[in-house]
Formats: structure tokens, sequence, C-alpha cells
């Protein structure tokens, strides 16, 4: 009897409660829910000092003269490079210039020589003016007279260099002694040309106009037709022996004019190869100049 009682109150007796009650439990779980994944409690913070930090006088001013160096190293770099170029470009214009002073020397030659030739040409005026004066019949010397002032011809330079550095701004390009001696030389040159244009070309043309109105027609044709195989001579053309009259008019003063013609025509010339031989000896110097300056060939 006593032990049936036990198991009776043993079957009677409520279970233990767990340790965590439901609302222990819900807490939790929210808990777990709100952050899935917690922290640890000792992880360690990284905070970035430029983040948060202020910048000081110090670090603008250094990066202010970093930026400076640059942009002025830059601008030294480009001037550099550019006064290079430029001192390039002022070499080829003064090598270009050389080479055009030796062409123009080898053919200023040609010219004094053709006006050396005119003025021998001219040695017998005062006694063919002498013989013609007595018999118009005898104006066999008139051959040469007319043969040696019948064309001019001026010297041209060469002067595609003279042009670039004028057209182009290049005389900036060049030291100043050298600009200085090229630009002396273009002046004198210019003036040559001057007296080249007017007065050389001016008695040309009034000594043409009086032999026109002095010669026959029939005598100058026969002079200046070229022959096959003929050499040709002084203005490209060889007077050859006529049979007509060479005189058109006999008016003694329109005679007299043409020989005071011819004699002018004689001293222009003799100017005119004078002015050509300045201009070379001007381009000989040069060529010195710049061939030791510059060790040109």
């Amino acid at each position: 009897m006593a032990e049936t009682t036990d198991n009776s109150s043993l079957a009677n007796t409520p279970d233990p409660q767990p340790e965590n009650p439901a609302g222990e439990l819900f807490e939790t779980k929210n808990t777990e829910l709100t952050n899935p994944n917690p922290e640890p409690d000792n992880m360690e913070v990284h905070h970035h000092a430029h983040a948060h930090g202020k910048k000081n006088f110090k670090t603008y001013l250094w990066e202010f003269v970093m930026l400076f160096l640059a942009v002025f190293c830059g601008f030294l770099a480009e001037y550099y490079l550019e006064h290079r170029i430029e001192k390039e470009r002022g070499k080829q214009f003064i090598e270009s210039f050389y080479e055009d002073l030796k062409k123009d020397t080898a053919r200023i030659s040609f010219y004094t020589d053709y006006d050396q030739e005119k003025i021998n040409g001219f040695g017998n005026l005062g006694n063919c003016y002498d013989n013609i004066m007595k018999d118009q019949h005898n104006a066999s010397c008139m051959l040469d007279l007319i043969k040696y002032s019948s064309i001019n011809r001026p010297f041209m330079r060469t002067d595609r260099t003279l042009k670039q550095l004028a057209n182009a701004g290049g005389y900036r390009l060049l030291k100043k002694a050298d600009a200085d001696s090229i630009l002396s030389y273009d002046e004198e040159f210019n003036n040559f040309q001057d007296f080249q244009s007017t007065v050389f070309q001016d008695v040309q043309n009034t000594l043409r106009n009086t032999i026109n109105l002095l010669v026959n027609f029939k005598a100058n044709e026969q002079m200046f037709t070229p022959q096959p195989g003929k050499p040709l001579g002084t203005g490209n053309f060889t007077i050859q022996a006529i049979t007509a009259p060479i005189f058109f008019s006999n008016d003694k003063n329109l005679l007299n004019r043409y020989f005071n013609e011819l004699q002018l025509y004689q001293r222009v010339t003799y100017n005119h190869i004078r002015m050509l031989q300045n201009i070379k000896n001007k381009q000989a110097r040069l060529i010195i100049y710049f061939k030791s300056k510059y060790d040109l060939e």
C-alpha cells in the first residue's frame, strides 16, 4: 500500500521547468535575427587620418611648389626645344644663302666678260666718227659699233633664300652679325639692280631708237640674219658682210647724236662692269665669312 502511494506521488509531480523560459528564448531569437553576424568585441576599427584630418598651410604650400615646378620645367623644356629648332632653321638659311652666293660668283664672271667685250668693241669709236663724217659710204667700221651696242644683259642674282628670309621673317632666326652682313649685301645689290633697270636700260633703249632712224632696213636685215653653222656672237647673232648701204638718212645731226649716245653707252657699260665687280667682291667676302664661321664646304 505504501508502495502504491509513492508511485502515485511521482506521477502527479510536475516536470521541472527549463533553465531558459519562453520569453528569454524569444528575446534571444530576436537578437539573433537583428544582428545575424555580430562582430567580436575585440575587433579593431581603422580610421583614415586624411578622411577626418585637415590640411595645414605647409601642405598647401608644398603642393603649390610642386605644381609650379612641374609647369615651369615643362615651359623650360618647350622653350629649349623651340630654341633648338629655330637655331637649326637659321643654320639652314645660312647654308642655302651660301650656296646661292657660290652660284652667283660663278655666273657673274660671264656678265663682266660680256661687257668688257663690248667696251673693247668701242675702241675705234673716234676714228669711225671721223671717217663717216668725211664719207658716209665709208661706214664699214659701223658694223662692230652696232654689234656691241645692240643688247644689254642685266645680271640677276639667285634670290630664293633672300625671299624666304624676308617673307618668312627668317632674319630673326639669324645671329645679329650674320643678319647684318646679309642685309648689307641685299641693300648693295638692290642699288645695283636699280641702276640696271633705269640708267643701264634707258641708255640701251635710247640708242636703239636712234639707230632705227639711222640704219637702212636692208642693211639691218643682212646684219642680223643668223646663218646655219655660224657661231652665235654677242647678242646671240653674228653680223655678216652686207651689200646694202648702212645709212638710210644723210642727216649729220642724227649721225652725231648717234655717236654721242654710243659714247654714253660706253661709259654706262663701264660703270656696269665696275658695279658687277663690286658685287662679286662682296659675294666673295661673304663666302669666306660663312665658310669659316660655320665650317661650310
